[in-house]
């Protein structure tokens, strides 16, 4: 007897090293060289540290990652609809959109980004929207590594092992952003804010000194879960792909660094 992952499988085949160029290309502006890409020949640059092969290398659990994910990625079959997402090229897409317009809410730019599809042809079947709203919350896994729902669509809950995020389709992407990452201080690691002594520098916060305090260290996914702590189990969750983060803030700092050129032109 067959077993349900036996017969029904993602469209999302496993990612050639060209999808994971690209991805590179949507998140960051920048590709991996042509000699990692083609893994066929070692690169001349890569002993300078000047090819950017060095840091896809850096980004292998990251690709380790969205191999996984969009590998769960099963649409919704309703009648003869179109999936949301048919290859990575459409998943990369969805990023992009949501790159280039952040500041639309999610329900129009979901509406407006299928219609501009379903215009160029790609098909005239529409996807369900509890398709097309999968699609665009595994688009804002990929950018943030934090699970956002749509209303009550939990998908990806037992997998993740988090509660999602709900981001609701009258909220942009930019304000669920701000809504998920607010600006305070950690509340597990000043508990008295009045008090100065219950005040820890985040700097100070090496896993070294974490695992001297008794602490396990525990591996999350979900960049909401880093640093929290469970006072019960003994346990502190830390984000564990850094390699990420850098290049979001490496990206962050050039749009800063463009804008300010702009400015004073």
């Amino acid at each position: 007897m067959s077993s349900l992952t036996d017969t029904i499988s993602s469209p999302l085949a496993t990612p050639t090293p060209e999808t994971i160029a690209s991805l590179c290309e949507v998140l960051w502006g920048w590709r991996p060289c042509p000699e990692w890409i083609s893994g066929t020949q070692a690169c001349e640059n890569k002993a300078r540290g000047s090819c950017t092969c060095q840091r896809a290398a850096k980004l292998e659990p990251f690709f380790d990652f969205y191999r996984i994910i969009t590998s769960y990625y099963l649409p919704d079959d309703i009648g003869n609809s179109h999936p949301a997402i048919a290859s990575h090229d459409d998943l990369l897409g969805i990023i992009s959109c949501l790159l280039k317009s952040p500041d639309t809410p999610r329900s129009q730019l979901t509406a407006d980004y299928f219609d501009l599809r379903r215009q160029h042809g790609h098909s005239n079947k529409e996807p369900p929207v509890s398709d097309q709203n999968r699609a665009f919350s595994l688009a804002a896994r990929i950018i943030t590594m934090v699970q956002p729902s749509a209303g009550q669509q939990f998908e990806g809950l037992l997998e993740a092992g988090v509660q999602p995020v709900v981001w609701r389709g009258d909220t942009s992407f930019a304000a669920f952003l701000q809504a998920t990452f607010p600006r305070r201080q950690h509340p597990s690691l000043n508990p008295d804010p009045t008090s100065c002594s219950a005040r820890i520098s985040l700097a100070s916060m090496t896993s070294h000194r974490l695992k001297a305090a008794g602490l396990t260290i525990i591996p999350t996914h979900d960049l909401r879960e880093h640093l929290a702590l469970d006072a019960k189990k003994g346990t502190v969750s830390l984000f564990h792909y850094t390699s990420f983060l850098e290049e979001h803030l490496s990206s962050s700092y050039q749009h800063v660094s463009v804008s300010v050129g702009e400015v004073s032109k």
